[in-house]
């Protein structure tokens, strides 16, 4: 359930019976003779959802020192606003209570501000599903106020005069400057809708206050370097002796720079040469590097092809000294010896 509703209203003093209003669901009508209090009761109930500052001054209220409002926030349940009669931030409590409250009170600041939320206007807003609704007060140049309890608050408690007032219920103040603010609010009440989406101009009187803050602040901006240019004079002479050495110290600077920077340049170029050098040399070593392992390999092909030639060479003076004898082991005649040492020299040979 979005809203509020209205449970009772009480004020209380240390030496008094407390005085209390209880109200029903739905509309409440307050009525009876002249000056008995109905105005009053108006007052209070605006007193503590914070849309007013402070009650109306009389002598009935001068024995109690504190007011309490019980209310229904929506879904949030029962509740109970504490304010002092002589004005000031409100405490919210839980439970519907009238005196001696239990349980820990939340402090609420009793006027709003935008982007507050530790306001009674924000909680009360809130449970209407209102708290973050802006409302255009000026046609033409779409300036905006965020919605508050304050404005709103003339629609849940209407007063005698207003019943019985000829103007449009829209227009409860009877202010023209208000007239744009109020018909916006009926429109949001009856719509939704609120007029967030708006952009706001500055206006002719904003503009022109602005340019003549800004002049005002270069204005003062001005005298006080003509106070320390006053404070700080020097002869113009040793001004211009002092702008002479600085020129010739910059001058100077500057061809030190260009030394330096002709330096600088030159090592780069240096730089530069040694970096190709040594990417040519380390091409140069991994070229010499495949070369040694081609080496390595005709040297093992070498040790291997000379070992074949002794074997070849030891065949052969085998053969000699044995062309013309028998086997001295099986005895066999020099042709067949002959035979099988040419054999054994072609296997060595494979």
């Amino acid at each position: 359930m979005k809203g509020i509703r209205l449970r009772h209203l009480a004020f209380t003093g240390p030496t008094i019976e407390p005085a209390k209003l209880n109200f029903v669901n739905g509309l409440n009508i307050i009525y009876g003779a002249s000056n008995t209090g109905k105005s009053f009761a108006s007052e209070a109930i605006l007193f503590m959802l914070g849309a007013v500052k402070k009650l109306p001054e009389n002598d009935e209220i001068k024995p109690y020192d504190a007011v309490w409002l019980g209310v229904t926030l929506g879904e949030e349940g029962d509740f109970t606003l504490y304010r002092p009669i002589a004005g000031g931030n409100l405490k919210l409590f839980p439970g519907l209570i009238s005196s001696h409250p239990t349980g820990k009170a939340e402090v609420l600041k009793w006027r709003h501000k935008e982007k507050a939320i530790d306001t009674a206007s924000y909680r009360i807003l809130k449970a209407l599903g209102l708290h973050d609704r802006w409302i255009v007060r000026n046609a033409g140049s779409g300036e905006k106020e965020q919605l508050s309890i304050r404005v709103l608050a003339k629609y849940a408690v209407v007063g005698e005069e207003d019943i019985m007032s000829k103007r449009s219920p829209v227009l409860l103040s009877g202010n023209h400057p208000d007239r744009t603010l109020e018909q916006n609010l009926f429109k949001l009440l009856l719509t939704g809708q609120d007029d967030a989406a708006i952009v706001t101009i500055p206006t002719q009187t904003e503009r022109v206050a602005a340019k003549a803050g800004k002049l005002e602040l270069i204005d003062d901006m001005l005298a006080q370097l003509d106070r320390q240019l006053e404070e700080e004079s020097r002869d113009r002479t040793e001004a211009e002796r002092q702008l002479s050495e600085l020129e010739a110290n910059g001058t100077i600077t500057s061809a030190e720079l260009q030394t330096v920077q002709a330096a600088l340049d030159q090592c780069a170029a240096e730089r530069r040469g040694a970096v190709d050098h040594r990417q040519s040399l380390t091409t140069r070593a991994a070229e010499l590097d495949i070369t040694l392992e081609r080496f390595i390999k005709l040297q093992a092909i070498y040790s291997s092809d000379l070992d074949r030639l002794h074997s070849i060479e030891e065949g052969g003076s085998l053969l000699a000294a044995m062309s013309e004898r028998d086997c001295p082991v099986c005895g066999a005649p020099p042709s067949v010896v002959l035979h099988s040492v040419w054999n054994l020299i072609g296997y060595w040979r494979g």
